[in-house]
């Protein structure tokens, strides 16, 4: 019997660090297409993600047409959920949609580079891990 693969809960940056180039993000987000694991994403990280790719210091390195592409084409992959809880254990509310949508997704991962969010380690059982860690831990296996 196979192995159900994990939920993932993947920050907003490290989708946009995927825009950008380099081959651990890369592989990360590519091992999706192979079934690995599914992405969870909630209307509010859709929204941020698009946000954030409007601001100049972004949209002078990534064409917004190109980012807009992605995630027409990342949504048909995702888990979309609404989450109904709300989540006040970090400083930053954005932090906080991220969990939001981990819980509601019963994630088994969130992927972050945020050091507020890694330095929770496990939230609600759910493993807060680097994409470098995620990687080398749980695709490589």
């Amino acid at each position: 019997m196979k192995k159900k693969p994990p939920v993932v809960v993947i920050d907003t940056n490290i989708l946009i660090s995927y825009l950008f180039g380099g081959a651990t993000i890369s592989s990360l987000i590519d091992a999706v297409e192979d079934d690995t694991y599914i992405p969870a994403l909630s209307p509010y990280l859709e929204q941020e993600f698009i946000d954030t790719m409007r601001k100049p210091k972004i949209s002078r390195r990534v064409d917004i047409a190109d980012a807009l592409d992605f995630m027409r084409n990342w949504k048909n992959f995702v888990h979309y959920v609404k989450p109904r809880c709300k989540v006040t254990v970090c400083r930053d509310p954005n932090d906080n949609e991220i969990l939001a949508c981990a819980l509601e997704a019963s994630a088994d991962f969130v992927i972050t580079g945020d050091k507020d969010l890694l330095v929770l380690d496990i939230f609600h059982g759910i493993q807060i891990i680097s994409p470098t860690d995620f990687v080398k831990k749980i695709l490589r296996q």
